[in-house]
């Protein structure tokens, strides 16, 4: 009988462990994530203080805010046409044209404003009005001038004589010429013009001729001899020609004339 080879189990065991593949190594297992550590809580105290910081900040600008006001200069007194706009109106204006100070609304600002508006306003009405009446108004104050110096010019005194010769009535023509036609217009304007050249007058020398006292004598002429009679001047030559009389004819009618007597005049 064939012996048989004899294997011991240790060695199966080992022959069976070199037949199978080797295991796979163990794996690291992986770590799992750190959770977030807490954030540091500030203080309370910090906290305190922080506020405390920002309260004394805010108290400080209020008092730089109020000191610079008052630095301002006080606002300009309102003129008069501005105090007659209502503050309704000022308010209104303000908000449109966004007129602010500081402290809210310029509603100071604004009156000034309208008020300026307002008397350029007018400024302008008037002018248009001047320019539209001004012709007219000139012309009446220089025919009224013309009808004051005639008066003047012929002004007389208290014997019924004029107190200007043709000279002193020069002298009133010049000062009239001077005066602007609103003033001359003016009686009382014009009478001192008429004062003023009568001053003139006697300054330079030339003396009135007084009315005689009494009416004058006719008595006869020397040796009782007549006079050469009637003889037609030159003046009353111009008057006869303008009226189509011949000189002749003058002549005539006025050898005619008797004084004291009804006359028929042809």
């Amino acid at each position: 009988m064939d012996s048989e080879t004899v294997v011991s189990p240790l060695d199966a065991l080992e022959d069976q462990a070199d037949a199978q593949p080797p295991a796979p190594e163990p794996q690291a297992q992986a770590q799992p994530p750190e959770p977030p550590k807490p954030q540091a809580q500030p203080d309370e105290d910090a906290t305190g203080l922080r506020a405390a910081l920002l309260a004394e900040r805010r108290r400080r600008q209020d008092l730089e805010d109020e000191v610079q006001t008052l630095r301002q200069p006080p606002p300009k007194p309102l003129p008069p046409e501005a105090e007659t706009v209502s503050d309704e109106e000022a308010e209104r204006y303000a908000r449109h044209y966004e007129l602010y100070t500081p402290q809210g609304l310029d509603t100071q600002r604004a009156k000034r404003i309208i008020a300026d508006n307002r008397s350029e306003i007018k400024r302008v009405a008037k002018q248009a009005a001047e320019e539209a009446v001004g012709p007219v108004q000139e012309q009446t104050a220089k025919s009224g001038a013309r009808e004051q110096f005639v008066r003047v010019a012929m002004a007389v005194d208290g014997q019924g004589q004029r107190v200007l010769d043709d000279d002193g009535v020069r002298v009133l023509a010049q000062k009239f010429a001077q005066m602007p036609p609103q003033l001359a217009a003016l009686p009382e304007v014009a009478d001192l013009m008429l004062n003023a050249a009568i001053g003139e007058t006697v300054r330079s020398g030339k003396k009135r001729v007084s009315a005689p006292s009494r009416e004058p004598v006719f008595t006869e002429t020397p040796g009782g001899q007549r006079g050469t009679g009637y003889t037609i001047s030159n003046l009353e030559k111009k008057i006869a020609e303008s009226r189509g009389i011949s000189s002749a004819d003058w002549e005539k009618t006025a050898k005619k004339f008797q004084p004291g007597q009804p006359n028929v005049l042809e």
